[in-house]
């Protein structure tokens, strides 16, 4: 049931145990029957109706479609059973020492199509620089290349600083990041997912990655653009003329408002003197008119 959750599977027709990547099986050896032949197997085609399987020791893999004789529950992991061959590492890194004295130009060549993660992870580090210095000498080309995390395809050099991808899930979703930066067509990118990785590129990528990095500059534009200065509202002027206002009103004072003071009074002396002019006045006038004979 486990396995069933966790893996892809390949379930024979014929209602044989399920086979899936990373499975390792021990049953007994085809026409001897007294010894264990140890089978490990990788991934499943992208086509489905195939897995990719190699005995322990060796460096190669090969794809079948079924295993003859089906595998039954005893071939299975299971506790008390059969260990793994102790020995599979070394004599596995002898084969492929070996085998890079061949000529090689690809992963058939090499004989690790359909291998599974954990082999390419383990294996990979150890003959990374021997695979490109082998790829170089028989001029391997349309290989996915890194040179300062930039995407490329190309020959192998190990002496230009540039990295070959390595052929496992982690190399896989690095060539996925840098694909829609690497200016490669989706054609040139699906030929090499194919063949490096038995994976097919995603349609889309390409042009959801064009338009995220569209709408990203065009954000960093808009922040970067200076603010537009702000101008007061003007109204249009009023079609009735307003009447002119009054001129402002001076300021009242808060001191209280003082009565006018009247003339003073004239004092005696004046007013005598006062009187006897009129008096001498009339008098005077009456002595001129006795004088004519009558008032004028």
């Amino acid at each position: 049931m486990w396995a069933a959750r966790e893996h892809d599977m390949l379930v024979p027709e014929t209602g044989a145990a399920p086979l899936y990547e990373g499975l390792r099986v021990a049953r007994p050896r085809i026409g001897a029957p007294d010894q264990l032949e140890h089978l490990e197997f990788g991934r499943i085609s992208a086509t489905g109706d195939k897995i990719a399987v190699r005995a322990a020791g060796s460096a190669v893999w090969s794809e079948l479609s079924e295993v003859v004789p089906p595998l039954t529950p005893d071939h299975l992991p299971r506790e008390g059973g059969p260990h793994w061959p102790d020995d599979d590492d070394q004599r596995t890194s002898d084969a492929i020492a070996l085998r890079l004295n061949r000529f090689m130009r690809d992963l058939d060549d090499l004989g690790w199509i359909g291998a599974s993660d954990a082999f390419v992870e383990k294996f990979w580090p150890r003959f990374e620089r021997q695979i490109t210095a082998t790829l170089a000498r028989n001029g391997a080309k349309d290989l996915p290349l890194v040179k300062n995390g930039v995407l490329a395809l190309g020959e192998a050099n190990d002496q230009d600083g540039s990295t070959i991808l390595p052929p496992s899930l982690a190399g896989w979703r690095r060539y996925l990041e840098l694909a829609p930066t690497s200016g490669l067509t989706f054609t040139e990118l699906k030929q090499v997912g194919d063949a490096w990785w038995m994976r097919p590129f995603p349609r889309g990528l390409l042009t959801d990655a064009r338009r995220a990095g569209e709408a990203e500059d065009a954000d960093a534009a808009n922040a970067a653009a200076p603010a537009a200065p702000r101008t007061a509202s003007l109204k249009p002027p009023s079609a009735t003329p307003k009447p002119p206002t009054s001129p402002p009103e001076a300021p009242r004072s808060t001191q209280p408002t003082q009565p006018a003071t009247p003339p003073p009074p004239p004092t005696s002396e004046a007013a005598e003197a006062a009187i006897v002019a009129s008096l001498t006045a009339a008098l005077t006038r009456t002595l001129r008119e006795a004088r004519a004979g009558g008032p004028q």
